[in-house]
């Protein structure tokens, strides 16, 4: 499997901001690799193990799911 199709399968981590408390309006944050790297190393565990070239880390998360629409990913030039 190529490495654009493996990353399609791939859990993501989406981080949203509320500007105005209570508005229910949300804006996505946008990171480049190395900040999405840091943010997930921040609130998961390394696993020390690896999915082709992405760290699996772990997460800690409700039991409770929650229906979001569908975003598309942003590409970023580095």
């Amino acid at each position: 499997m190529n490495e654009e199709i493996e990353d399609i399968y791939s859990t993501r981590l989406l981080v949203f901001i509320e500007d105005n408390p209570q508005s229910n309006k949300y804006h996505q944050m946008f990171f480049t690799p190395e900040e999405f790297k840091r943010i997930s190393m921040a609130i998961g565990k390394d696993t020390g193990r690896k999915n082709g070239r992405l760290d699996i880390i772990e997460f800690q998360q409700s039991v409770e799911t929650y229906a979001l629409p569908d975003l598309q990913e942003i590409q970023y030039i580095t």
